[in-house]
């Protein structure tokens, strides 16, 4: 049996979640504009810099599965209460960094805490709310996300012009605080905890016993716990970034590089079977039998990739190429999740009454044609008018929005109410896998193209080399468009959602 707060408490958690969501959104994309100046704060280069994206998605990804189950285990709101802490900590470590390698190191334990904010957000609102009021509420926790998105690029612009690239860091310390207190003070102890009265009252009394004796109960339940299924996960993602890491940064060259990269695919095929074999595994693999849950994820990480790309490397076009300052790339960047809090809401609201897989198809084709018409020659990148940029990413946004609430909602409502918080984990999960692999994609693909068509480092020589840049970024980008292209093709043939299906 499940009690729902009343109407006062149950906007008090949502207040208290929302904290934690705009803190992990906002960090994501305040950092993109930063990139630049990092790069050259450091004297390094773009594929050594990019991991100061990618370390932070990395972490989150590795993680949250672990985090959403550890969750389900000993509670939700231990697990977000120490997510703050962590998220707050790395913060403040980011800032204080002298190196990029410490920079990249920081990031991670950031990703740490926030892999425990984002795997039990929706999970926490899902549990507070009834079924009646639920989409108002993950609607309203989506606006959070394209307020903080949308604020990232300014505020990061704004805050670089005046303050330097540490002070990034520094604005998310405050929320930090904030949230640690409104979630210890707003959030039931056994919410999300699913069970009878008799299980709830018992999970009361356990979290009033002293901390000792708390942790000594935890540690006898969680000797049941899929710890094999989750450190195999967490050495996949270590193997995928070996892959995909071209400088070296992560310090393996050579065969061991290979053997690391080439042992995780065999360590996914060995994952799987335990998965599929051990009594309650991290990852529920029969909710991929739904083709409607398996190619909405698929067409969710197509999206991502193509998101992440844009986001990355506009930043750098916009500063080396076009000579803009930071804050007029973040008022540029804006667009993007601006039109995404215009449209998602309405998307989502139309996903209810129609067949999200018209709605998200639509928005992954307008997302694909943006891409390629940025590409094109004497339009977007290679118009004499910068500001007509602005509407191609508007096109982004507009794209992004109609193609995500829709796909959530389908996601969402392709499984059993009782895996919800797996089914969150991996939607949370596959947009972290995606935008790791746009940005590595993304950023190899221009490097590739950049040398095709000239020899000069973008980043040394910008006024002899922008027009190469320019170059490498057009193939980049109709290459990418071609690849997220798949994206279109599986939101098409997914099938209709069960309940729009029964109507």
């Amino acid at each position: 049996m499940q009690h729902h707060q009343g109407v006062e408490e149950r906007w008090l958690i949502l207040a208290s979640v929302a904290c934690g969501t705009f803190m992990a959104t906002l960090d994501s994309s305040i950092v993109n504009v930063a990139l630049p100046s990092i790069t050259a704060a450091f004297h390094t280069t773009l594929l050594h810099s990019r991991w100061v994206v990618i370390a932070y998605l990395f972490s989150i990804t590795g993680l949250l599965l672990f985090f959403g189950k550890l969750a389900d285990v000993i509670g939700r709101k231990v697990i977000f209460t120490s997510g703050f802490a962590f998220f707050t900590l790395g913060c403040l470590l980011c800032g204080l960094a002298s190196t990029i390698d410490q920079l990249i190191v920081c990031r991670g334990v950031q990703g740490f805490g926030a892999a425990m904010l984002m795997a039990n957000g929706p999970a926490i609102i899902t549990a507070a709310f009834p079924t009646n009021e639920r989409g108002k509420a993950l609607g309203t926790l989506a606006m959070v996300v394209s307020a903080g998105l949308a604020m990232g690029p300014s505020l990061g612009g704004m805050l670089v012009n005046s303050f330097s690239w540490p002070s990034i860091f520094f604005i998310n310390i405050p929320f930090g605080i904030l949230g640690t207190i409104l979630v210890q003070k707003n959030v039931p102890t056994t919410l999300g905890m699913s069970g009878s009265e008799a299980d709830l009252d018992r999970l009361k009394a356990e979290h009033a016993l002293p901390l000792l004796v708390r942790l000594k109960t935890y540690t006898s339940k969680l000797q049941y716990f899929d710890w094999l299924g989750a450190i195999m996960w967490m050495f996949i993602q270590f193997g995928y970034s070996l892959a995909i890491d071209r400088e070296n940064v992560l310090g393996l060259a050579g065969p061991l590089q290979k053997l690391v990269s080439f042992g995780s695919g065999g360590l996914l095929a060995l994952f799987l079977l335990w998965e599929w074999s051990v009594a309650d595994p991290v990852l529920d693999l029969s909710l991929f039998r739904s083709r409607l849950f398996l190619a909405s994820n698929i067409a969710g990480l197509f999206n991502f990739l193509a998101i992440s790309a844009i986001t990355l490397l506009m930043p750098f076009y916009l500063q080396i190429v076009r000579d803009f300052k930071p804050q007029q790339v973040g008022l540029i960047m804006t667009a993007i999740p601006g039109t995404i809090f215009v449209v998602a809401p309405l998307a989502g609201r139309l996903s209810d009454k129609y067949d999200s897989r018209i709605l998200s198809t639509i928005g992954m084709t307008l997302l694909c044609a943006a891409m390629a018409l940025l590409a094109l020659p004497n339009t977007g990148l290679s118009s004499p008018n910068p500001t007509s940029l602005v509407f191609f990413l508007i096109l982004v946004g507009a794209g992004n929005g109609l193609f995500q609430s829709p796909n959530n909602n389908a996601i969402m409502g392709a499984v059993p109410r009782e895996h919800l918080g797996v089914a969150s984990a991996m939607l949370a999960t596959v947009r972290n896998f995606g935008l790791v692999t746009g940005a590595a994609l993304s950023t190899t693909l221009l490097m590739h193209y950049y040398h095709t068509f000239g020899t000069q480092n973008p980043l040394k020589d910008a006024q002899a080399s922008s027009q190469n840049f320019i170059i490498a970024m057009r193939h980049t980008f109709l290459t990418l468009s071609a690849i997220c292209a798949l994206g279109i093709f599986t939101s098409m043939t997914r099938g209709p959602r069960p309940d729009v299906a029964k109507n």
